[in-house]
This record gives structure tokens, sequence and C-alpha cells, in this order.
């Protein structure tokens, strides 16, 4: 769609609406700045190799083997309270919010189930420092560090029994 075809399209529209007169022009420059923001957005998603931001690609090109580590629920928690203590950020509470996007707010870590090591440090580093910028970065590299160096990225899942071998 061309821009004369959208602003048409929204003239039309915000006519249906009922505005009219100046307000109608207002509303669709309007308009036409959010498509234009929009536009511009999907195009650095797609730069980003599907990342919303840069950050979040860097990040998983410096510490890949923390990316592709796997840790299972019940030690995520263990985990959490271990590199929380250790660098000196009170204990949040650990959410799992199925396999939806991960979050951090408040004292509350919002995690996938079953998520990565490099995940679970991110949205840690983020009750420290918020944003996406250097100081989050390092904060995440010593983090990794620290998981590497405890061999928490390897962990494997612990198979359960299952009641017909009981």
């Amino acid at each position: 769609m061309s821009q004369e075809d959208t602003e048409a399209w929204a003239r039309e529209i915000y006519q249906k609406l009922g505005i009219s007169g100046e307000r109608l022009e207002i509303e669709v420059r309007k308009y036409i700045e959010r498509e234009k923001r929009y536009i511009m957005r999907m195009r650095q998603i797609n730069n980003n190799q599907g990342f919303r931001l840069k950050f979040y690609l860097v990040e998983r090109q410096e510490f890949p083997e923390a990316f592709k580590s796997q840790v299972i629920d019940s030690e995520v928690k263990k985990i959490v309270s271990k590199l929380a203590r250790h660098f000196k950020i009170g204990n949040p509470r650990v959410r799992f919010y199925g396999n939806r996007q991960s979050g951090s707010s408040g004292w509350d870590i919002r995690l996938s189930h079953n998520p990565n090591l490099g995940l679970i440090c991110h949205e840690l580093a983020h009750q420290k420092h918020r944003g996406h910028n250097k100081k989050l970065m390092s904060l995440i590299g010593r983090m990794v560090k620290y998981c590497t160096k405890k061999q928490w990225n390897i962990m494997k899942p612990q198979v359960s029994k299952m009641r017909s071998e009981m």
C-alpha cells in the first residue's frame, strides 16, 4: 500500500467516525506517522534476526553456551536464590508463566518453563539494572561466568520414574 492509499484509507475511516475539518487532518497525519514507525520497527526486527532489540542478539552471540543449556523448573529457584545472594540482589520471587515471554518487575521474575541459563541471568540482572545497556551486559557476563564456574550450565534434566516402574 502506498502512502497515498494509506492516507485515503485513514481519511475515509476517520470521516466515518464523524471527524472532519482540521481535526481530520491531524488524525490522518498521526495515523501516517504511526504506520511509518511500525514499518521501521518491523525492518529493525528483520535486521536483528527476529529479535526486538539488538541487545538480545548480541547477548546470544556473546554467551551461546548459556542460551543453549536448559534448566528444569525445580533447579531454577535454587539457581536464582544462589545468584541473588552472591550478587547481593535480594531474593526475588520466581514465577513460571507457561511458555510465554519472560520479564522482571519489582521483586518478581517471570520465566517460561524450563528456561535456559542465559534467560535466568538476564532477568535476574534486570533486578539490579533497568534498561538494556553495557552495565546490564557486564552483569550478565559475570553471572554467566559464575554459573559456568559452578557448572550449572551442564545440568541434565532428572528423569522421573514412571508409576509402572515403581
